[in-house]
């Protein structure tokens, strides 16, 4: 397969980007393998949809809380929605049955390492975990409001902010979501029968069992990056809050405040990685070893 049919081949949307995966893996390209991915692809792609819909929809319901004007946060419901959605298509994926006396072993072990490489396995718990520390910034004083003097020698205006507790809040719902979501729907993956009576068509499930477990778990460790550099853009009203005693005193109330700007630039840097994630989890590059696992047995 030359470069131009590796590309095609990773945007399998249509039929003959269909047989080019397929032919990739080693898997031919029949009416019904071909169906079945094709099957696939319209199911996982209708309910990722249907669920970026329904979160927009509860969240300008406002079901969701107040929305925050922060990079990152509106891209974090649509990835949220797209989890979700993920996690639906395969509770909602069709048990295979075998029709003979043959059938074909599943996967082996059964356990997400066997459908993911070691980086979709660790950056979801890397990017999410810390998520779940978010209400952790509402312990403690801090100044919210505008301070105003005036005296004879002057007047002087100031303003201290802090994160909205609905924005720390609604982080560590979203990341605890996000992580129940992105393991209930690796489980559901690896515990689902396959009994099947054709090799091929044995991988041609686990082939998009794979593409599926690197999808949501690229769209988790994703929803992970953009709720972190969100709050990384939320910050900078909060480091420059001043207050004031007196016309001629006023302060900031962090020591930080001079490191607004290096917040914000790592803010973006993470809004960036996670589009890139994104982009790169979607792309259909498995475990070729993994297809070898499966062995046709007489039952």
């Amino acid at each position: 397969m030359n470069r131009i049919e590796a590309f095609e081949a990773s945007v399998h949307g249509s039929q003959r980007a269909q047989n080019l995966l397929l032919r990739r893996y080693g898997i031919a390209p029949t009416e019904k393998n071909v169906t079945a991915l094709s099957a696939y692809a319209a199911r996982v792609r209708r309910t990722r949809w249907w669920g970026v819909a329904g979160v927009l929809i509860a969240s300008g319901l406002g079901w969701l809380g107040p929305s925050a004007d922060a990079a990152g946060w509106n891209l974090s419901l649509l990835l949220a929605g797209y989890l979700i959605g993920s996690g639906v298509a395969e509770f909602a994926s069709p048990t295979l049955q075998h029709s003979g006396s043959m059938h074909a072993a599943s996967l082996s072990p059964r356990a997400p390492a066997s459908l993911l490489p070691s980086w979709a396995r660790i950056l979801p718990w890397l990017s999410l975990v810390p998520c779940l520390a978010a209400p952790v910034l509402l312990v403690g004083d801090h100044p919210v409001g505008v301070t105003r003097f005036k005296d004879s020698s002057g007047s002087v205006r100031t303003s201290a902010a802090w994160f909205p507790p609905s924005v720390l809040i609604g982080t560590a719902m979203f990341a605890l979501a996000a992580l129940l979501v992105w393991r209930v729907t690796l489980r559901a993956l690896t515990a689902r029968p396959l009994p099947l009576d054709r090799v091929e068509a044995a991988r041609v499930d686990i082939l998009t069992r794979a593409l599926s477990a690197r999808a949501v778990s690229g769209a988790a460790a994703a929803l992970g990056l953009l709720l972190l550099g969100g709050l990384g853009f939320l910050s900078a009203e909060p480091l420059m809050s001043q207050v004031c005693t007196v016309v001629t005193d006023c302060h900031y109330v962090y020591a930080w405040h001079h490191k607004y700007s290096l917040f914000q630039d790592v803010g973006g840097l993470m809004v960036v990685a996670a589009v890139l994630l994104f982009w790169f989890s979607r792309l259909p590059r498995v475990n070729r070893a993994l297809l070898r696992t499966t062995t046709l047995a007489s039952s």
